[in-house]
């Protein structure tokens, strides 16, 4: 059954299509096709050449250049200038004169407060040995300090939960922010702390607008026993740091201490939550960034290219040196080349970094026969066929290099690839076929 507010997304979708509104904005539409339209895109501020594709049947949108995609909702947001889906959803709402559902949401500020309180508390109980386990990977004290890294003491299940209500934080808001919780056992209900049940955890915080922290990780110290990363128990809708963006530059990682390396040498990073971590509803939050680098841990590459081509022709991946080991990341390589080496590595590994689509296309078979590339890479050549000119036959010149097929039959190829794909699931779809 849907949620309360799932149907009122279907009936602010169904009373005010995507198409409407836009017009009713001033964007002005050119029809391709039986359910399809171009536009401008708003969100990279396209001046020329329309690469926003409306798809009229399912009332969304897709940018063939930065990636921006998303419905009603996310166009809303993203041109009014609402802060979050929930502002935009009720802005809708109200000019639709649709009623609000009666659930009410816990507030972010109230659990904003819950995580900054204690990540106050578990900065002042970070050990030695953590301090030195931090120093280790490159992270000296007034780094630490800075990021306001802590520490969940181990076999403390109760020392957070009695800090809080020390504070007068009510069960009800510690329950909701996730740092306590509630454990089922044969004698009945208990809350405990989520972090301090076991071994310790360095807890790394994620700060949001105005210094409110927003979520928590931690990560096990000492070893054994334990997962080594832990994530609050709720979904992740933020992605570590994203308060920089948009930034021109900026490093996308798959781990907290990959950013903050990059962080450390100056260079704007954000995190996801492991390579899992990442969704497509983050992408439009990077619509204004010029570059971005995608940089996950060596043995996830080929997620490397599945996230980066869905940030068109902004998306680049950073290939890390193989010398760092099969699952070397970009920390690996702050520990082992220094600080000051590290800077001018990295300044390196993003000035050669590639497209997402030259990197598909580099991870094609070699052997892949020529009358197969259609059928194995259709996708990939449908979102080559949406490019401008020059993007566009500078990449199919890669795939003429490497199997011999003529150009002009690659553009043919890629224009026809274009309109079979149906609808805008082509980046997922995209992402697939670098996988193969």
């Amino acid at each position: 059954m849907p949620s309360a507010i799932g149907t009122l997304l279907d009936e602010v979708r169904q009373r005010l299509p995507l198409t409407d509104y836009l017009v009713g904005k001033g964007h002005a539409l050119r029809r391709t096709g039986s359910n399809r339209m171009l536009a401008l895109c708003p969100f990279h501020a396209d001046k020329r050449r329309p690469n926003m594709v409306i798809y009229a049947d399912e009332q969304r949108f897709h940018c063939f250049c930065c990636g921006a995609h998303g419905d009603i909702v996310d166009m809303a947001q993203h041109l009014e200038g609402h802060i979050d889906f929930t502002a935009t959803l009720r802005a809708l709402a109200d000019r639709l004169q649709v009623l609000w559902p009666n659930e009410r949401p816990q507030s972010g500020e109230d659990i904003g407060s819950v995580l900054t309180l204690a990540v106050k508390l578990y900065a002042e109980h970070l050990s030695s040995e953590a301090l030195a386990y931090l120093g280790s990977r490159g992270f000296l004290e007034p780094f630490v300090q800075k990021w306001r890294i802590g520490y969940a003491l181990p076999k403390s299940p109760q020392f957070l939960r009695n800090l809080l209500k020390q504070h007068n934080v009510t069960p009800e808001a510690a329950l909701a922010s996730g740092v306590v919780v509630e454990v089922n056992s044969r004698n009945g209900h208990y809350v405990r702390d989520f972090f301090g049940n076991g071994g310790g955890y360095i807890i790394f915080p994620n700060p949001g607008c105005r210094g409110v922290i927003v979520d928590l990780q931690g990560r096990a110290f000492p070893d054994g026993g334990k997962p080594k990363y832990l994530n609050l128990p709720k979904s992740r809708s933020h992605l570590f740091n994203e308060s920089i963006l948009p930034r021109a530059a900026v490093v996308l990682t798959e781990g907290i201490p990959d950013a903050l390396s990059c962080l450390l040498v100056d260079q704007p990073a954000v995190a996801v939550y492991g390579t899992g971590g990442f969704s497509d509803r983050f992408v439009n939050q990077f619509a204004r960034c010029r570059r971005v680098y995608v940089a996950f841990d060596l043995d996830v590459h080929r997620r490397s290219i599945e996230v980066a081509m869905q940030f068109g022709l902004r998306g680049r991946v950073l290939v890390l040196p193989e010398a760092l080991g099969r699952k070397g990341d970009l920390n690996d390589l702050l520990v082992q080349r220094g600080a000051q080496q590290f800077r001018a590595d990295l300044t390196q590994l993003l000035q050669t970094a590639d497209t997402g689509y030259a990197m598909a296309i580099n991870s094609l078979p070699a052997d892949l026969q020529p009358y197969d590339l259609f059928e194995t890479a259709g996708p990939l050549l449908a979102a080559l066929g949406a490019l401008d000119p020059v993007s566009r036959d500078s990449h199919l010149q890669l795939l003429h290099i490497k199997y011999g097929i003529a150009m002009e039959t690659l553009r043919d190829a890629a224009r026809e690839a274009l309109l079979v794909m149906p609808s805008t699931k082509l980046a997922e779809a995209v992402a697939d076929s670098s996988a193969e």
